[in-house]
């Protein structure tokens, strides 16, 4: 029979298959019933090390999400539900390289290719989809009614 892992060898599990938040990581060692105190040292630990970094979580959620075409008002709310605060968020090198334009876009012809656009209600439902994705209804707006130009050229 297998000695039960401790609390370390738990967390390395957990970090050698993705990166975690502090507030994550935390969480799921609460789960699996070990202490705060406990917890607490070791996140400390992890962290000096460099093993537990919130910075390197921060750019490693943005490349995922922008993958999937998610604009950054549901990205960022998406980062401070894993506890990650919004400074921080802004701070990352991958935040500030974004074109958030260029994903807008990028996500709008993924789902729309180039089905044109016939009335009032379907522009109205396009930019609702690239609100609903967390983009800025300024842009979503423009990015619809630019891809409506287009067609018509």
């Amino acid at each position: 029979m297998k000695a039960p892992l401790t609390i370390r060898q738990q967390a390395l599990a957990l970090l050698s298959k993705r990166e975690y938040s502090v507030a994550q990581l935390r969480h799921k060692l609460l789960l699996k019933g070990h202490f705060e105190p406990e917890i607490s040292a070791l996140i400390g630990d992890l962290i000096q090390r460099g093993w537990l970094d919130e910075a390197r979580f921060v750019d490693c959620t943005i490349r995922a999400r922008l993958r999937k075409g998610i604009g950054p008002l549901r990205l960022q709310q998406e980062l401070q539900q894993k506890g990650i605060a919004k400074p921080l968020i802004q701070e990352s090198e991958e935040w500030a390289a974004v074109e958030w334009e260029k994903v807008a876009e990028a996500a709008y012809l993924k789902k729309y290719q180039q089905k044109p656009i016939d009335t009032l209600l379907e522009s109205q439902k396009r930019a609702r989809f690239l609100v609903s994705r967390g983009f800025d209804p300024g842009l979503a707006w423009k990015i619809v009614q630019r891809m409506s130009k287009e067609q018509l050229s």
